[in-house]
């Protein structure tokens, strides 16, 4: 969900960007990386906290296995 809303907001500045006071000045480059640069930390943590982790098997003696 994290990373359409940042292709939105890039979209919406890459645009518009030079109709809005301030933001005019910026160079155009800046349209298309700020956006970016602002959601890979919470892609990050939604990443981390959100995604299974993988469960690696247990070695042992065989009895976790079935084998008695």
């Amino acid at each position: 969900m994290i990373g359409p809303y940042v292709v939105l907001w890039t979209a919406f500045y890459v645009d518009n960007a030079h109709l809005i006071p301030g933001l005019n000045q910026l160079p155009p480059l800046t349209f298309w990386v700020l956006p970016t640069v602002i959601g890979l930390p919470f892609i990050v943590l939604s990443i981390s906290r959100f995604v299974p982790k993988t469960v690696m098997p247990v070695r042992g003696d065989g009895a976790a296995k079935g084998k008695i």
